[in-house]
């Protein structure tokens, strides 16, 4: 879902996408880590949902189906 909403945006690949993150709101985070992000490898901590939903600007209902699918698939010791 992160890679379809960064998509809808046209910033295409882990690396763009963290690039872009770092140039638009400051925040820190490596390409290979939004890769493991991507690839379900590892769960994006909850700064990163942040930063991502306001850097990109999400609707509401994006907002909405993006929380759904973090918390619905986030086992705690995960996230």
């Amino acid at each position: 879902m992160l890679d379809a909403l960064a998509r809808s945006r046209d910033v295409r690949g882990p690396y763009n996408i963290a690039s872009y993150l770092r140039d638009v709101a400051g925040y820190e985070v490596s390409g290979q880590a939004v890769s493991k992000y991507l690839y379900g490898e590892s769960w994006p901590k909850h700064a990163f949902i942040g930063t991502f939903t306001e850097a990109l600007n999400l609707t509401s209902e994006e907002r909405g189906k993006l929380a759904w699918v973090y918390n619905l698939w986030c086992l705690p010791r995960d996230c």
